[in-house]
């Protein structure tokens, strides 16, 4: 499925590149995909109506099945994926309690999977506490908190400087260049990775907040649309030609990139032994 959607996203860009729809074109399907995104909670809601439960019964199920604590972990199995039990609420309560015990500094960084131990009154055993705010707050305390903050005020200031975002008015159509749609995009992103990792503990899963911290930085760093390269925006690549090295600078370039290339093979080493020696531990203990 993954390649098909791969495959059919680089159709249409080809496609939309060789043969570029019209304005109007462009409208059409724009609001068509606004129709049926909209159309969706209509449909799901009338589904529901012909339940056993009905509608507000459905719901209520699925809710009590989200919040409850006394709920069996879901298995990694690819009916999870519409499962609605969680036992994130038992590992929302427990970072609370952590947080209420260190309420300043918090535990310790990555504390969590252990301070939460005293606490812990359901079989349910997790590591992270499945959502950024509780983890922080058990792990830093207020402290840790007020930084996230912080950070977070100064990206939103940033990308407001980035896309010239200003009270009351939406950029007209004539504004929307394509490198004012991708940062746009960047910035979807990184608010998706934030809200994600609001609900789970996306920001441990190394490819995936790598990506979301990529599109955060790239925006905030990239300055004013429309400003010179002396303002801190970045310079078009037109307008960048760097000398090709040769002779001996290329040789140690060469060799400055090999060795960087070994290091990040000792790197991945380094990282995979533990990996490894977890999945055994593990497998040992299902063998027992």
């Amino acid at each position: 499925m993954l390649i098909l959607l791969m495959a059919a996203g680089i159709a249409a860009q080809i496609l939309a590149e060789r043969r570029p729809p019209m304005e109007r074109t462009r409208r059409r399907l724009g609001i068509a995909a606004l129709a049926t995104l909209a159309a969706v909670p209509v449909v799901a809601l009338g589904a529901l109506s012909f339940t056993e439960r009905g509608a507000g019964g459905t719901i209520s199920d699925r809710v009590a099945d989200l919040t409850g604590r006394d709920v069996t972990t879901p298995e990694n199995r690819p009916s999870r994926l519409t499962e609605t039990a969680s036992v994130r609420s038992i590992y929302w309560e427990r970072a609370a309690d952590v947080w209420k015990a260190h309420p300043v500094g918090g535990a310790g960084a990555g504390a969590f999977a252990e301070a939460q131990l005293r606490f812990r009154m359901k079989p349910a055993q997790g590591k992270h506490a499945h959502g950024y705010m509780h983890q922080t707050l058990a792990d830093l305390g207020l402290v840790g908190l007020a930084v996230s903050l912080a950070a977070l005020v100064a990206w939103l200031l940033a990308v407001r400087n980035t896309l010239a975002l200003r009270r009351g008015r939406i950029a007209s159509g004539r504004e929307w260049s394509a490198e004012r749609t991708a940062l746009t995009a960047l910035t979807l992103v990184a608010v998706v990775f934030g809200l994600h990792s609001a609900l789970d503990w996306t920001w441990f899963v190394p490819a995936v907040a790598i990506t979301g911290l990529f599109a955060a930085g790239w925006v905030a760093g990239r300055g004013p649309l429309g400003a010179p390269a002396t303002q801190g925006a970045v310079p078009p690549l037109e307008a960048v030609d760097p000398a090709r090295p040769s002779g001996r600078k290329l040789q140690r370039r060469v060799a400055g990139a090999l060795a960087l290339a070994a290091l990040a093979v000792l790197a991945v080493l380094a990282v995979a032994q533990p990996w490894r020696a977890q999945q055994k531990g593990e497998e040992a203990l299902r063998l027992s």
